[in-house]
């Protein structure tokens, strides 16, 4: 059977015990006893974990695996490839030798411009892969690929229907339709090794890059992904005005609550914007500082309102039912900030990434204190596509 199937039905599965449960919960509550209720409430929070475990399937399937990896097989191109591109970091060959070696194979897409050239494509993946592992936006995006400098994204009003009498004619409707551009913009980076290091015949160079470069993608592109301001960089989520305008005020000036405001009504309004079609998939966006604030809430008899630790270790903590995704790149709760997103990213933002990992030696920038520099670059852009996928709190009355 088909895996998207399976996991089809176990989603519409999760969906119709969670309502089943949850209204057997709502209609007898008072007639229930109270070991009835508790067996109940247990059954609600074994859901809550079995679509945790569903999200996480669906985003692991959705990782980029190299081809080598999928086959099975490492082609002797492959390893030809790779071993040239080890020498080329350790040095023993230059761009013009992989050239001439490699002219009408493996140099193909190889970019000279720079004096670098792209690397291996199951390389590449496992840089990307890893990069992904550690970020917090990517994973639950709309990612694709593309090969142009600027994406148009059709942004047509919603689709309508409804019902009416047989063979009558359809409904006129008047249909908005525009087009975002998405900037496809370029990450630069560099990592140092000592030459001793690269000299050393039992280091791997390659797999200390691949594992050193991941994390500062990850950390350059969540802080974009979040607060980005389109200038040579893509669109932040937080910093978007079109999301912006769905705004939900936390009733106080410079905090989410006080002694008026408990936080929780906005933090539940928030969840009520974003039409239900968008919540199966949604989720909560903030620091760790704004979630330290969110946990504190308390009602009037000091109980904790609405937070829900992890059940297994790994898992995400839970916010009235949906999952927190923590980045220390959302704004801080402060006099008319944005600290808070609630919405679904899969639908409401995209990622595309223009294919190529170009990484570029350089023996003399470092030669005074006997170190190499590595230059890698990555093309990537990204955009709010459906804002009204999300809702955003605003610190203020």
């Amino acid at each position: 059977m088909d895996e998207n199937k399976i996991l089809d039905g176990m989603k519409g599965l999760i969906a119709e015990e969670r309502s089943y449960n949850e209204a057997a919960l709502k209609t007898h509550s008072d007639q229930l006893r109270g070991d009835q209720k508790e067996h109940l409430e247990k059954i609600a929070a074994d859901i809550e974990v079995l679509e945790t475990r569903y999200n996480d399937i669906i985003v692991k399937m959705n990782r980029p695996v190299s081809s080598a990896v999928m086959s099975g097989i490492e082609t002797p191109e492959h390893k030809e490839r790779m071993e040239l591109f080890n020498s080329y970091l350790r040095g023993k060959v230059d761009k013009h030798e992989y050239k001439a070696k490699f002219e009408t194979r493996a140099l193909d897409g190889t970019s000279d411009a720079n004096g670098g050239f792209l690397v291996p494509d199951d390389y590449q993946n496992k840089i990307i892969s890893k990069a992904y592992e550690l970020a917090t936006v990517r994973p639950y995006a709309n990612v694709m690929t593309t090969s142009l400098n600027r994406v148009k994204v059709s942004s047509a009003s919603q689709i309508t229907a409804s019902f009416g009498p047989i063979h009558s004619p359809a409904n006129a409707v008047s249909i908005t339709t525009g087009m975002i551009n998405i900037d496809v913009n370029k990450i630069s980076g560099s990592i140092t090794i000592s030459r001793d290091l690269i000299n050393d015949a039992e280091a791997d160079i390659v797999g200390y890059i691949a594992n050193n470069i991941p994390r500062k993608i990850a950390e350059v592109e969540d802080e974009a992904f979040c607060v980005g301001t389109g200038a040579a960089e893509p669109y932040g989520i937080f910093t978007n005005t079109t999301v912006q305008a769905n705004v939900i005020n936390s009733g106080v000036a410079a905090a989410i609550s006080d002694v008026s405001n408990n936080g929780v009504d906005a933090l539940i309004d928030m969840t009520a914007t974003p039409k239900s079609t968008y919540l199966a998939n949604a989720c909560w966006m903030m620091n760790r500082s704004t979630m330290s604030e969110v946990r504190q809430l308390k009602d009037s008899t000091g109980q904790y309102y609405i937070y829900q630790m992890p059940l297994v270790a790994g898992d995400m903590p839970m916010l009235l039912g949906y999952k927190c995704l923590l980045t220390e790149f959302a704004p801080d709760i402060a006099a008319n900030a944005y600290p808070i997103v609630f919405g679904n990213l899969f639908d409401g933002y995209n990622i595309f990434d223009n294919k190529g990992l170009e990484i570029i030696r350089n023996d003399y920038i470092g030669g005074n204190t006997d170190d190499v520099v590595f230059y890698f670059y990555k093309r990537t852009g990204a955009n709010v596509v459906l804002p009204e996928a999300f809702s955003i709190m605003k610190i203020s009355t």
